[in-house]
């Protein structure tokens, strides 16, 4: 069942469609098919069935008189369907199934919150105005929909929710990130510069934690907003978060080299500044895996392969506790000895640590 639960989530084509209903038939003639069955996260057919958006699917289901349940962390088929985008799939789960489309799951957020995550602005408006769904309901994060749309990088939703349903801007989550930050984070130059100017919101507003937009945008991949918040906002590219990460931290962690290039040359940012654990940018790159930001460290500033945080890791051990095989063969070819260096806070190998953190491939 797993692996129509897997075809399930992806999107298909009509033929593919087609082809996933004969799979229906012929499974449902095997002596231990069960149309019930779920995945460890309590994911039903139903379940991605709605998220895959295909209304046909959906239907297809109901000839097996498949049960409508919620996942381990409470959504119904009505929040995947919302994620999906599809106000055609949502209409019809919400009616066949009689299911309520303002019900939380253990996150406190509704399928208007998904519909919001989505690129679908009709069906934000379809859970509106249909149903009532109310875009005000904060979520156990303090999130709004309006954060989430945000965060998602959807203007037109965006400007919906503040035009026409007049969400409060100013509202922050529970670790204050306004929808600056998070419009930030998405990288959608446009929306950010629409809550600037034509909302008027702070460009310059820092969270619970110490971020500006600038920590935000950094792992946007944009590096014209990035260019926009120092330029014509003046947010420092120097300034560090409470937890000491610079910019030049969170390009390194999205792997972004224009990025890191950028605030070397223009900025005069050192790449030898670490946070308050002795982290610098191999170390935050190494750990997300970016082999290819690693190589441009290596070989065109001459950064070392060896260098420890303040816990003693150097990038193989962060690779290998994060499973970065790609990483990890290129740190091996280059120092063979690495896989020997000792964890120095606890004396726990490269190879002790991918054990630890179940990392066995």
């Amino acid at each position: 069942m797993i692996g129509l639960h897997f075809i399930l989530l992806h999107g298909m084509l009509h033929h593919q469609l087609l082809s996933i209903l004969l799979v229906f038939k012929k499974a449902s003639t095997c002596p231990n098919f069960d149309i019930n069955a779920t995945t460890n996260d309590g994911w039903s057919l139903l379940h991605f069935a709605s998220r895959s958006g295909s209304t046909l699917l959906v239907k297809a289901l109901e000839e097996y008189n498949i049960n409508c349940t919620l996942t381990n962390d409470g959504k119904s088929p009505v929040h995947y369907a919302a994620l999906s985008g599809s106000t055609s799939v949502l209409s019809y789960i919400i009616s066949q199934y009689n299911l309520n489309a303002n019900d939380t799951d253990t996150n406190g957020h509704t399928p208007l919150v998904y519909s919001c995550c989505s690129s679908s602005i009709n069906s934000v408006k379809y859970l509106i105005n249909n149903h009532n769904s109310d875009p005000n309901i904060t979520g156990n994060d303090g999130l709004t929909c309006l954060h989430h749309s945000c965060r998602h990088g959807h203007i037109d939703i965006t400007q919906y929710l503040i035009e026409v349903q007049h969400w409060d801007i100013n509202e922050t989550d529970n670790y204050g990130r306004t929808l600056v930050h998070y419009a930030s984070q998405s990288g959608n130059f446009d929306l950010v510069q629409y809550l600037i100017t034509e909302q008027g919101l702070s460009p310059t507003a820092v969270t619970k934690d110490g971020l500006t937009a600038l920590h935000y945008a950094s792992v946007s991949l944009n590096l014209s907003l990035v260019k926009e918040l120092i330029t014509t906002y003046q947010l420092d590219p120097h300034q560090a978060d409470s937890n000491g990460k610079r910019p030049i931290h969170y390009a390194a962690e999205s792997g972004d080299i224009l990025l890191l290039e950028l605030y070397m040359k223009d900025y005069k940012c050192s790449l030898s500044l670490t946070d308050n654990e002795g982290w610098n940018v191999i170390h935050f790159s190494s750990s997300e895996g970016h082999t290819h930001f690693i190589k441009h460290l290596v070989e065109n500033h001459e950064l070392d392969l060896c260098a420890v945080n303040d816990e003693g890791m150097a990038p193989i051990h962060l690779a290998c506790s994060n499973g970065r095989l790609n990483l990890i063969q290129y740190i091996i070819e280059h120092i063979p000895s690495s896989l020997e260096l000792p964890h120095s806070k606890h004396g726990h190998t490269p190879f002790l640590i991918a054990v630890y953190f179940n990392q066995l491939e």
